[in-house]
């Protein structure tokens, strides 16, 4: 009887660790909203994990949202792709909660006064630091 009291135990625990490191469903993300789409719902990932390299995951976005180059905004020019070959995840961080990326000032010293012709407020809030939340103008969908 103890035995099987310890078996349901850890299989309780094992649920309660591996439920903590799934996404939060009622974050206010971008893996969210997509999966709220029903036309693009469930095709981020190959599989329940991100590849290794991202490419299936970069190939999702460019499927929907076309190739970095003809997307609408300065944020998205030709150098981001072709110099850096960035990817969309490299910005749009679509596990995190919509926050002020710090990657554009790793590159740019023009300062987020600057930068903010790039982006808009997300729904008219600001962050926790008086910083607009970055959102590329191409999601005006919110």
């Amino acid at each position: 009887m103890i035995k099987c009291i310890a078996l349901l135990f850890a299989v309780v625990l094992l649920n309660v660790a591996f439920a903590g490191e799934l996404p939060n469903p009622d974050e206010d993300n971008l893996a969210n909203f997509h999966l709220l789409d029903e036309t693009c719902s469930g095709q981020c990932h190959l599989g329940e994990m991100p590849s290794e390299d991202l490419e299936f995951e970069f190939n999702s976005c460019v499927e929907c949202h076309d190739s970095l180059s003809n997307l609408d905004g300065p944020q998205h020019n030709i150098k981001h792709q072709e110099d850096e070959g960035m990817e969309c995840v490299e910005c749009h961080f679509p596990h995190e909660e919509f926050d002020p990326k710090e990657i554009c000032t790793d590159c740019h010293d023009e300062g987020w006064k600057a930068l903010g012709v790039m982006y808009r407020e997300y729904r008219g809030g600001m962050s926790n630091n008086n910083l607009p939340y970055l959102v590329v103008l191409t999601f005006s969908t919110f």
